[in-house]
């Protein structure tokens, strides 16, 4: 008996001590949830730099925090295309939301051994720059 579905309003930000500000030709958020899982969809277009942030880039704005099961962590949990960052071109980037939180975490695979390595914020090359995906997340542990 529990659905709910809206809209939500993601934003991309660098590290909480240089956020910077950035504006969007599209910002558009989805979600479905059912019972105690989200699936929220997002469309960050043509990323424009107001004023430069650095650090791990995160999508903010999730419409309800994650509240994982003891021994997950939230990795993996969706899919995303990254466009116009530097550095991560034809490797795999994946997603991670922490325990408690309404954000999305960016992350790529580098090297022939698949190391992890965060997407972050300066390497967005230009204001042509798009997020898009989504994610499914757990709300009650």
């Amino acid at each position: 008996n529990d659905y709910e579905e809206g809209t939500w309003t993601p934003t991309i930000a660098g590290s909480p001590s240089n956020p910077g500000t950035y504006t969007y030709v599209e910002q558009q958020g989805h979600y479905v949830k059912i019972g105690n899982q989200v699936t929220a969809w997002f469309n960050l277009t043509n990323i424009t730099t107001s004023s430069a942030g650095s650090g791990h880039a995160r999508l903010g704005g999730l419409p309800f925090a994650a509240d994982w099961q003891s021994g997950f962590n939230g990795e993996s949990v969706g899919s995303v295309g990254i466009n116009d960052f530097s550095g991560i071109a034809g490797l795999q980037p994946y997603v991670s939301i922490l325990d408690d939180s309404t954000l999305i975490y960016l992350y790529h695979f580098t090297g022939t051994d698949n190391n992890v390595d965060t997407v972050d914020i300066q390497d967005k090359a230009s204001n042509s720059a798009d997020v898009r995906g989504f994610v499914i997340y757990y709300t009650g542990g």
